[in-house]
């Protein structure tokens, strides 16, 4: 892909039959594009005044992570410490008075 370049004065040119306004400052084109090729007068390259990093640092490679979420069909085993309980509700052997009644 060509550089952009950027209009260096205003100006009002006809290109394809059409009166075009080019704007200082405002209007910009491709290098390699036929208005710049007929007016090359006009453009000059863009300042950049926000550059990025030419060679961006390397992505660390990281463990990777554990699913929470079963796949579909993937059967999972709960040992009987970690398995949830509801609060609130008693077992059967509890819900009995103090004389097992």
């Amino acid at each position: 892909m060509s550089r952009i370049l950027v209009a260096k004065m205003n100006a009002m040119i006809e290109y394809k039959g059409r009166r075009i306004v080019v704007k200082k400052g405002s209007t910009t084109a491709r290098e390699d594009h036929d208005v710049v090729k007929e007016h090359p007068e006009l453009w000059e390259a863009q300042k950049v005044h926000f550059e990025t990093k030419a060679d961006p640092e390397p992505v660390k490679e990281t463990k990777p992570v554990e699913t929470t979420t079963a796949v579909p069909g993937e059967r999972r085993t709960v040992s009987p410490s970690a398995a949830p309980t509801r609060r609130g509700r008693r077992s059967a052997s509890t819900s009995k008075g103090d004389d097992g009644k």
